[in-house]
């Protein structure tokens, strides 16, 4: 279940209050979760899936380091992108324009299918209708 709060916002076209739904902060699982969570679900040790994910964070970082895109499959890809100044030409553009590098990640088509809001349950936290509703990590 995904849980969200409701939030006021400008608009900075008109001006005018609007509200948006926000997901609702959660404490995010750790990598030592995941392995346990996989070890559940699998004959292997929390210790050899740890070993796993651990290699997949550092060839995955070095994979972007190096300029690649990372497939993961049903789950989405990595890719490096830049962030520039502009200059007059592509003569006058120097290495020195490029302010940093940034990490885009682009879900698959499957991931994307998993996460239609017809698929999900949604919890307003901060409706006062909702028993609980400020006890489960509200805002």
């Amino acid at each position: 279940m995904i849980s969200y709060r409701v939030v006021e916002r400008e608009n900075p076209v008109t001006r005018q209050k609007v509200y948006y739904a926000l997901v609702n902060p959660v404490t995010p699982m750790t990598l030592d979760q995941v392995a346990e969570l996989i070890e559940r679900r699998s004959t292997i040790s929390t210790a050899d899936v740890k070993g796993v994910l651990d290699a997949l964070q550092f060839e995955l970082l070095h994979a972007l380091m190096d300029g690649k895109s990372v497939r993961l499959g049903d789950l989405g890809s990595f890719r490096p992108t830049l962030s520039s100044r502009s200059a007059e030409s592509a003569e006058a553009f120097l290495p020195s324009n490029i302010k940093g590098v940034r990490v885009r990640f682009t879900p698959s088509a499957a991931l994307t299918e998993r996460l239609k809001i017809d698929r999900l349950s949604l919890r307003n936290v901060t409706d006062p209708a909702v028993p609980g509703a400020d006890e489960e990590g509200g805002l």
